[in-house]
């Protein structure tokens, strides 16, 4: 994991492979959720580039306020992103995907992204992103960007969700701090180089998508569940499916299904 095993060990290797960070770093052996901790605090007490690390969470959640299990020996942490000005911020959670799948990419060359914040390989969860914004009437105040990975443990997971996978069943059992420092050196120079230039993200993340485009998904959205041929995501983040009938439905937000064939297993996102 990485000297001594405790969070005073932890934030002094992650500071010694960072060599520099722009804002407060904080471990803590245990937490009911990194995200939820950095959303207590006041704006002023999370400038951007704040980061929270947690050995080990209790109350961690994921999309649609699913519990995340959260054993000691995986990866939790979140981040107080800076906030852009822009229009589209879903596109925000395409690019993080990016990121952190090309630093998983490292110790599981096989990784890919699953639409909205899976990281999978092949049909099975190696970890998940969950952005959280906060606004008022001048625009958004707060980007909280929480990252959960499994390293040494497969956690099992609910019903509706893929199966786990861990690194260290891939043959690849990185150092928590090493692997720790690579989300975040990623997403710092990602800031650096400019978030929002949609074309490029986009291309980006298709490159690194599960390949359903063209096939038959179900999505479970707020609208209800959706049958259609899975398209593109949009120029604002958004899953594009065609319905029967030849009509385009843009989903937001949803768990989404590929359609088996007779045989198959079943996928979810």
């Amino acid at each position: 994991m990485f000297p001594g095993g405790s969070a005073g060990a932890a934030h002094a290797a992650l500071l010694e492979r960072l060599g520099s960070w722009p804002g407060p770093i904080s471990v803590f052996d245990e937490l009911p959720s990194t995200s939820e901790w950095l959303k207590g605090c006041k704006p002023e007490e999370r400038p951007a580039w704040t980061v929270v690390w947690a050995l080990e969470q209790h109350q961690g959640r994921g999309r649609l306020g699913r519990v995340w299990s959260s054993p000691r020996g995986n990866l939790y942490l979140s981040v107080a992103l800076p906030v852009p000005v822009t229009d589209r911020p879903g596109l925000l959670a395409l690019g993080a995907g990016v990121v952190v799948c090309d630093a998983v990419q490292r110790w599981a060359p096989a990784v890919r992204l699953k639409w909205p914040n899976d990281l999978v390989v092949g049909d099975r969860k190696l970890g998940g992103l969950l952005l959280q914004a906060t606004a008022s009437g001048a625009g958004l105040d707060a980007l909280l960007l929480g990252v959960g990975l499994n390293v040494e443990r497969a956690p099992e997971l609910s019903p509706e969700a893929l199966p786990a996978v861990a690194l260290c069943q891939l043959g690849a059992t990185p150092a928590l701090d090493e692997l720790a420092a690579a989300v975040l050196a990623g997403l710092r120079l990602w800031y650096h180089a400019g978030p929002l230039e949609s074309r490029a993200l986009r291309g980006a993340w298709h490159a690194r998508a599960v390949d359903w485009w063209g096939q038959t998904v179900t999505c479970e959205s707020p609208e209800g569940a959706l049958v259609g041929r899975c398209l593109e995501v949009d120029e604002d983040g958004a899953l594009v499916l065609e319905l029967e009938g030849g009509t385009h439905h843009r989903c937001l937000s949803g768990d989404v299904r590929r359609l088996r064939r007779l045989g198959e297993p079943d996928v979810r996102a």
